[in-house]
């Protein structure tokens, strides 16, 4: 195995630097050591709110690569200064998800997969032309300076704003004034809640159908001229075939898009949304799990490469200065990778 210097402390970056360079080391770590195992393991998101600790996932192909990744990562933490506990509630028959800590706090987390790598989508062999691609800035509300920056790319990025914020109108009016499509970021109640708090006005369990619609009716009437919604966390909330009804049949009434974020892999959002004849569309890539500039402009490249592969693609970002400093500076050359960049409105009807 290949064995490094241990680096100086961590401690003096923040706790999201702290746990995009430990990940991005983690799998670097991997990576250098593909020889060890039958396959070269799979990196990808992790399908957990976006708001969770910053997560890696990493799939082998066999019980032996399995079991080989959990001693590689375990030995690399330690060695790099942190200590792996066990994740009780993200862990299952299926896989193994270990938080990463550091002075008794966690700091990010890797979930390990028994399950074989899944095969690339096919492309569409009819397809012809620019794939479209569109990406949608969230947890816009609170962050005049930043969404400034980003109503002056003349790209059309997608603002998703939060309800009820300190800059949620001015920001809005952002939107209008440089012809930005706007969206309502609608909290939605993630699996840990009440530790992990969706924020004001969000949509919770414990709501009737009908407080459901009244709560998202006063959230939308308060940002008028939106084209659509995606929930913001929401990896409970969008579980339940019941609640999200109510949410579908309030946007179809409205004639407004639903814009899956897809925080967890049991979302019902963009199936029952097609079901009932709404309009509807899924997020494909965050673009941001990882705070880092290569990491982000990778994830953009991901998102061309899925546009080929299907025709169209989604991605979702935050309003990072990484995020923004890569989007002021690669969106341009998107279409030399043969994808054209699109408002969201386009690719969700």
């Amino acid at each position: 195995m290949c064995i490094r210097d241990r680096p100086d402390s961590p401690p003096s970056l923040s706790p999201e630097k702290q746990a995009s360079t430990l990940l991005l080391s983690t799998q670097k770590h991997f990576q250098e050591n593909n020889s060890l195992f039958h396959s070269p393991p799979v990196f990808n998101d992790c399908l957990v709110d976006e708001h969770h600790l910053s997560c890696l996932s990493i799939t082998f192909g066999s019980e032996r690569d399995f079991i080989l990744g959990e001693k590689l990562l375990t030995e690399f933490w330690q060695e790099q200064g942190y200590s792996p506990v066990k994740d009780r509630k993200r862990s299952n028959a299926d896989c193994l998800a270990l938080l990463a800590y550091h002075h008794q706090s966690p700091i990010a987390e890797v979930i390990l997969k028994k399950l074989p790598p899944p095969a690339p989508p096919k492309p569409s062999l009819k397809f012809r032309g620019k794939a479209k691609i569109a990406l949608v800035i969230d947890d816009l509300g609170y962050n005049y300076e930043e969404a400034l920056k980003l109503a002056k790319l003349p790209y059309p990025v997608g603002f998703s704003i939060l309800p009820y914020q300190t800059y949620s109108q001015e920001i809005l009016q952002l939107a209008h004034q440089y012809h930005k499509p706007a969206l309502l970021h609608m909290p939605m109640e993630p699996v840990n809640y009440p530790a992990v708090n969706p924020g004001e006005g969000a949509l919770l369990l414990l709501m009737s159908p009908k407080q459901v619609r009244e709560t998202l009716s006063q959230a939308l009437d308060s940002l008028p001229g939106i084209v659509g919604v995606n929930n913001h966390m929401g990896s409970a909330f969008t579980a339940d075939q019941e609640l999200m009804k109510a949410v579908i049949e309030e946007l179809k009434s409205r004639g407004l898009f639903f814009l899956d974020s897809r925080t967890t892999k049991y979302t019902v959002g963009r199936a029952l949304a097609e079901e009932m004849g709404a309009k509807t569309c899924e997020r494909k890539v965050f673009l941001d799990n990882l705070r880092n500039k290569y990491a982000i402009e990778q994830k953009l490249n991901e998102l061309c490469q899925k546009a080929h592969q299907l025709g169209s693609a989604i991605g979702i970002g935050h309003p990072y200065p990484e995020t923004i400093e890569v989007l002021e500076e690669k969106l341009g050359e998107i279409s030399r990778q043969g994808c054209e960049l699109v408002r969201i409105e386009e690719l969700c009807q």
